[in-house]
């Protein structure tokens, strides 16, 4: 129990605390991923053509652009935790669902991340 009578949802900010950072290193991983898909490419395209064809291929842009919406959503819901925690219960646990149903496009944090956001954000707005 909270000083001002509100009960803490511990458990709904742990679990998002914990989606948040599974999130955020799935993103890392991707990020990783696209480092080294672009490294072979530019390998290929010296040994093949003597030259680098583009600055950036699309499919290693491609995958880049899905980690920084992974790094946004894991962030996000590291920071929607912790508002849950502080008191802004209603906004912490609706930025968590939304920002882990999002992150479904990267992985979703090796998909138990963000089974464990939207349970984390449902069990905030029910303050459990």
């Amino acid at each position: 129990m909270h000083l001002s009578g509100i009960k803490k949802p511990i458990v709904g900010f742990v679990l998002s605390l914990i989606s948040g950072i599974l999130i955020f290193i799935n993103a890392i991983i991707l990020v990783i991923f696209a480092s080294v898909i672009h490294t072979f490419i530019i390998t290929f395209d010296i040994i093949h053509y003597g030259r680098i064809r583009f600055p950036f291929e699309p499919p290693s842009l491609f995958i880049l652009s899905l980690a920084i919406v992974g790094i946004v959503c894991g962030i996000v819901i590291i920071l929607a935790s912790y508002l849950t925690y502080k008191g802004k219960i209603m906004l912490g646990g609706i930025f968590t669902l939304i920002f882990s149903i999002l992150s479904i496009i990267v992985g979703g944090g090796f998909f138990i991340g963000m089974v464990f956001g939207i349970i984390g954000g449902i069990l905030s707005l029910l303050r459990i």
